[in-house]
């Protein structure tokens, strides 16, 4: 490439070279991954809410009602006086003992049929929220879809006592028992739609765990008297046998052996003294059971309650917006995980080892339709169409006497014109960086033949290479753009160029290159169409295109090919000799890494022609995502187009 031109676009940009990958920085990858999967966060934390407020509104009201009841810690059976050395342990075993007691089937049996609570279909029925509704109704479907087992003959409908057991079981699965800290008080709760009896079941439950302790407390000590008087008369005769022993001692020994006789007067002592102990326990036993008194009290009695204890609002938004999260850090996951496209400059470099060029912001074509092109009065005179668009797309003759040119396009393309319609987009910062990376590659005063390749169709690689030239052709250099994808030839198509010869038949033989070169306007740029698909343009006729490119190396700066994808065709691999670089381009967040990596992999000669590796359609609002921190200059996503 001569320096003609290129030294305006690139004697900045060779020295600035290292502002092209724009600065990739890593932050904390968990930080970026939250930054980047936000948004199925964010939903996932608004359908929880959502799902929250519908579950609170679709629940129908429950009332809490309490009764509060004190276990004294002294307790009533026989032995009592020997447990007291271990007290602490037997006071919480107690409290267990008794927690288990208000939780008893029995007991519930008790509440059941002082309340009829088998026949209250309030009670039996209560009204459920929507979602245990559905839940239930499909797992209902569910079990319908299972194998249903042989069912067994029906009997008789389920009697009175059945009801109740059934009803009890109810009961005590739903009645709540729990300790007051570390107290000696019980807690007796009930949470149900019915307000008044909530209060009943829990004040019932409270009066008949006290009966059942009082009836305890009169069967203890009906067990204590008996078997105290049961040992009393062991005791009695135990001692009338010693006193008889001491009396035959004296009677048979006299006074030769004291000590055994103040051991036997010494035993009918101790037994005179445990028979009146036990006579004296049997007596404060008989009086207690004449006068039975509960161990245990009710500290609070439940009263009925006025408003709703549930469903609480803070509570369901809470659990929705909990749930809501983790649904969405699992999508947020799954996402991940499942990324495989090129984002960054630091992919690009750890997967290929080449240079990145850039990012090409993705700009919208629906707004780009509007611009035209600006020809100025200086362009006329270089020979550029007489013809002025303004960016409404007003028509107007700046020099009348211009000669037409000899094939205009049917139409106008502007995403092809980028440099002319929108030279403010960060789009041509990146083309200028390009250019400066080709004309480091290129041999001292020759021109530079460069291919724009990628590895699918569809990646924007047409796009790239007319934007590349024509930036190139508004820069001063003798630029020439070749349509050399073959099998579908997109950019002669959207150029519309009207032509009877073009590259098929430069291959053919059948005409001159430069016969076949056509002329944009506006931008003054060289194009080598393509006419159609036609045989033979195989592997045979871009061999051919090789010794074109060298002989048109001697009369233009800069020569671009619009190549076909490298996963469709080996005509890049053809025409490798004669090319100087190649630029590849990757569609941002599509083009599988795995792809490129080893493409670049498996062709070492590519991948030493590859002047690097540029990003198209580019979000540039999501890259800090990635941890890219772009520059400044680069930055200005606040251009009309982007």
């Amino acid at each position: 490439m001569t320096e003609m031109g290129i030294a305006r676009v690139a004697r900045a940009e060779i020295a600035d070279d290292a502002r092209i990958p724009q600065g990739d920085r890593q932050a904390p990858d968990f930080l970026l991954i939250l930054k980047r999967q936000r948004w199925p966060l964010i939903l996932g934390a608004l359908l929880g809410l959502l799902a929250g407020g519908v579950h609170h509104v679709t629940s129908p009201d429950r009332y809490y009602a309490a009764s509060v009841v004190l276990i004294d810690e002294r307790d009533s059976y026989p032995g009592q006086e020997f447990a007291s050395n271990f007290p602490l342990l037997r006071n919480e075993t107690a409290v267990l003992n008794e927690m288990q007691v208000l939780g008893s089937l029995e007991l519930a049996k008790q509440v059941t049929r002082d309340l009829a609570l088998h026949e209250d279909t309030g009670f039996l029925n209560q009204p459920v929220s929507l979602a245990r509704s559905a839940l239930t109704g499909m797992t209902g479907k569910v079990r319908g879809l299972l194998p249903v087992p042989p069912q067994t003959p029906t009997g008789p409908a389920p009697d009175e006592e059945a009801r109740i057991v059934a009803t009890a079981g109810k009961l005590q699965r739903e009645i709540g028992i729990t300790r007051v800290g570390r107290s000696f008080s019980i807690e007796i709760s009930m949470i149900l739609n019915d307000p008044g009896l909530a209060a009943a079941i829990a004040n019932s439950y409270a009066a008949l765990y006290l009966a059942d302790r009082q009836a305890a407390s009169r069967v203890a000590s009906q067990n204590g008297a008996a078997w105290l008087r049961e040992n009393i008369e062991e005791v009695r005769q135990s001692a009338n046998e010693a006193a008889q022993r001491v009396a035959d001692f004296k009677a048979e020994n006299r006074a030769s052996d004291p000590q055994g006789l103040r051991e036997l007067e010494q035993r009918v002592i101790t037994l005179n003294e445990l028979h009146a102990t036990l006579l004296e326990r049997l007596e404060m036993i008989t009086i207690e059971g004449s006068y039975p008194i509960s161990n245990g009290r009710l500290l609070s009695e439940a009263v009925t309650p006025r408003d709703p204890a549930l469903p609480k609002a803070w509570r369901l938004l809470s659990a929705g917006l909990v749930l809501g999260l983790l649904a969405g850090l699992a999508i947020a996951a799954w996402r991940e995980m499942r990324e495989n496209g090129v984002r960054t400059g630091e992919d690009v470099r750890r997967l290929t080892g080449l240079p990145f060029l850039g990012y090409l912001p993705r700009f919208s074509r629906r707004r780009i339709q509007r611009l035209r092109p600006i020809v100025t009065q200086q362009d006329v005179r270089q020979g550029l169409p007489a013809i002025s668009f303004s960016r409404r797309g007003s028509q107007s003759a700046e020099a009348g006497d211009a000669a037409p040119m000899r094939a205009r396009p049917r139409h106008f393309s502007p995403a092809l014109y980028l440099p002319s319609v929108a030279p403010e987009l960060p789009y041509n910062d990146t083309l200028k960086g390009i250019l400066a990376r080709l004309e480091r590659m290129s041999a001292p005063g020759q021109g530079c033949v460069a291919a724009v390749s990628s590895l699918n169709t569809g990646e924007g690689r047409t796009t790239l290479a007319a934007n590349l030239a024509q930036f190139a052709a508004l820069s001063g250099l003798n630029t020439l753009l070749i349509d050399a994808d073959v099998p579908n030839p997109a950019l002669s198509h959207a150029l519309g160029f009207d032509i009877e010869a073009g590259l098929g038949e430069v291959l053919a033989g059948k005409a001159a290159l430069e016969e076949c070169i056509e002329t944009l306007p506006v931008t003054g740029l060289k194009v080598l169409p393509y006419l159609k698909p036609r045989s033979p343009t195989g592997q045979v006729g871009m061999m051919k295109l090789a010794s074109h490119l060298q002989a048109a190396r001697k009369n233009y700066d800069l020569v671009v090919l619009d190549s076909q994808p490298l996963g469709a065709s080996t005509d890049v691999t053809a025409v490798l000799g004669a090319l100087d670089a190649v630029v590849m381009v990757a569609d941002w967040g599509r083009t599988c890494r795995t792809a490129l990596e080893e493409c670049m992999a498996n062709d070492p000669d590519l991948a030493r022609k590859t002047a690097g590796v540029v990003l198209n359609r580019a979000k540039m609002g999501r890259l800090g995502a990635y941890g890219v921190m772009l520059d400044k200059v680069r930055d200005r996503r606040r251009a009309i187009l982007t």
